[in-house]
């Protein structure tokens, strides 16, 4: 929990970073986000082991936003709001969340903003019953599949300071290609522009020719890929 906590911590400050937040909001959003799973401490420990949820532990989960305002809410009226942000930030824009139904404007930016990168980090993360989702997956995930759920402000800003193929990254396409990221897309972030590095047989390509996945729709990324695993040192 505590090393989810920092990396929800992390995401949402790049998240606030990119929406111009000031030193003292960036602060306040951190300290929010890395408390925002407070009430977790209240849990059994062995409900975080599992590897699936039966509807009892589904149960006990939810209460933890509730839990989790009651302590922050002992350190007084000046923190009320940091109590709140963690109650809300399990509410979703649509009204799907819980455990108000909370939607729109109602709901705590701060919450907003730590809803998304809880999302992404539990996304990204490996647990008992599955592998974490590659950076890629994980926003296409939340972009094809919960999409609705959150700020669109919110997801422009994760996409873009948490790009999912950053320049330099190498991916391969169903076509068998592989390449080099060289540009990103802020309309498509999912197809970005690469440099072809080996054609479909594993061989080098030496002419530097580039696709911009935008613009050749039956062409999309598979997976990431390392120089090690095209034979590469790394670096090159």
């Amino acid at each position: 929990v505590v090393l989810h906590s920092v990396n929800v911590a992390i995401y949402a400050i790049k998240i606030g970073q990119g929406l111009s937040y000031n030193r003292n909001q960036l602060i306040d959003l951190g300290v929010s986000a890395f408390l925002h799973d407070v009430g977790m401490v209240t849990l059994p420990p062995d409900l975080f082991s599992k590897g699936q949820f039966t509807q009892t532990d589904i149960a006990l989960l939810h209460e933890h936003p509730a839990k989790g305002r009651a302590i922050l809410q002992q350190l007084g009226a000046d923190y009320q709001w940091l109590s709140e942000v963690a109650y809300q930030e399990h509410e979703r824009e649509d009204g799907s969340g819980y455990p108000q139904g909370l939607t729109g404007n109602l709901i705590h930016e701060y919450a907003k903003i730590i809803g998304v990168a809880d999302i992404y980090a539990g996304l990204t993360r490996s647990r008992p019953d599955r592998r974490g989702m590659l950076p890629f997956e994980a926003v296409k995930e939340i972009l094809q599949t919960r999409k609705q759920e959150f700020d669109p402000r919110v997801v422009r800003i994760l996409l873009k300071t948490l790009s999912a193929f950053p320049v330099g990254s190498m991916v391969k396409l169903n076509s068998g290609i592989v390449g080099r990221v060289v540009d990103t897309d802020n309309d498509s972030p999912l197809r970005p522009a690469i440099q072809i590095m080996f054609d479909i047989e594993g061989r080098p390509v030496q002419d530097n020719r580039e696709i911009r996945l935008r613009e050749h729709p039956i062409l999309h990324i598979t997976d990431t890929v390392t120089p090690e695993d095209m034979g590469m040192k790394p670096g090159s």
